[in-house]
């Protein structure tokens, strides 16, 4: 029986690893056209490098930084990748002799857009994968800005290209009264600055006056994320403090997952598949740390979601909530092809 309409997620979302060789290269094994790549050293200590299409890729901004957009040489995404160049500012993205892994997400509708108070500037969605980025002017008033999606997303993501500003993430499990900083530790804090209390709809994301996600002529970058059947879910679970940790249900064989506890001072935690992509070896990084991979593999990636194997408290702590957004691959989709939930 057909479960899902994203038939094969690696059309839509893909993770691959290289070695920088500090010059120029061309990196294949993606599929498709990238609008959005999270570039991360996994032996280094350096800052994790977030490039997308809508902001132009001469650009980057740091997942661990309040820090503003920052100019490096273009890197080129292509119809299989992307290629690269090397520039000081982002040795994520090319150095020398050093593992990188690139995490690639695909828009591509970059016109029709329309509602909301505020108008984006510029933007790239692809609906039927449950994610957009948008550009927009803050107005310093709170507004509604349109996301494209169709449904509401239960994850949107908000930086300051202009000024230093923390990143601003809102969870549906959190609630649109609370907000999380991507690039701190921090746990969920209440203001109404952020989403003026008010949810996301099919339509529109709202948004406050907080500076951090409206400031009034400064640019903004949000990217959005909703739930796909098979494909993409968002939710929350419960730590219990043991080597046979939670298990979490996805419905599909996960490819990413990006967790945050919510109600203390923890990290961030990335775990995804091209690294190493095996059950007891599967390695983690931290968006809102400029370090090196976690080499201790703290979870399974299983047919139809993900469990813990280590009670870490960053992301298994007895009793505490955890918001988490997964990505991966159901084993049947619409065209009744079986998968190979990869």
């Amino acid at each position: 029986m057909a479960f899902t309409t994203v038939n094969k997620s690696i059309a839509n979302h893909k993770n691959v690893t290289y070695t920088g060789n500090g010059g120029s290269q061309t990196i294949t094994g993606v599929g498709f056209t990238p609008d959005f790549v999270w570039f991360k050293s996994m032996d280094a200590g350096n800052s994790h490098a977030l490039v997308d299409s809508v902001r132009g890729t001469n650009r980057v901004l740091y997942s661990d930084s309040s820090g503003a957009n920052q100019s490096i040489s273009a890197q080129t995404f292509n119809s299989d990748g992307f290629a690269l160049v090397q520039d000081n500012a982002a040795n994520s993205i090319n150095s020398n002799s050093s593992v990188k892994t690139a995490l690639s997400w695909r828009g591509g509708t970059t016109s029709g857009l329309s509602g909301g108070t505020i108008t984006p500037s510029s933007y790239s969605f692809n609906a039927a994968a449950g994610f957009s980025i948008i550009k927009y002017t803050g107005t310093g008033s709170a507004g509604t800005i349109p996301h494209g999606l169709g449904v509401a997303p239960e994850m949107v993501m908000v930086k300051s290209l202009n000024t230093t500003e923390n990143w601003y993430v809102y969870f549906k499990n959190n609630g649109a009264t609370h907000y999380q900083s991507l690039d701190t530790a921090s746990n969920s804090t209440s203001n109404s600055g952020m989403w003026n209390d008010t949810a996301p709809t099919s339509t529109l994301v709202s948004i406050g006056s907080h500076n951090g996600v409206n400031q009034n002529t400064i640019d903004f970058i949000m990217y959005c994320f909703a739930p796909v059947q098979g494909y993409c879910r968002i939710g929350r679970y419960r730590g219990n403090s043991s080597s046979n940790g939670a298990f979490i249900y996805t419905g599909f064989k996960p490819q990413t997952i990006i967790v945050k506890e919510q109600g203390s001072t923890k990290n961030w935690y990335l775990f995804q598949d091209a690294r190493l992509g095996y059950n007891g070896g599967n390695r983690s990084y931290r968006p809102d740390i400029a370090d090196a991979e976690q080499t201790t593999s703290f979870v399974d990636f299983l047919s139809n979601g993900f469990k813990f194997r280590d009670n870490d408290s960053h992301f298994n702590a007895a009793g505490n909530e955890h918001s988490y957004i997964a990505w991966g691959q159901t084993i049947v989709g619409t065209n009744d092809v079986p998968g190979t939930a990869k």
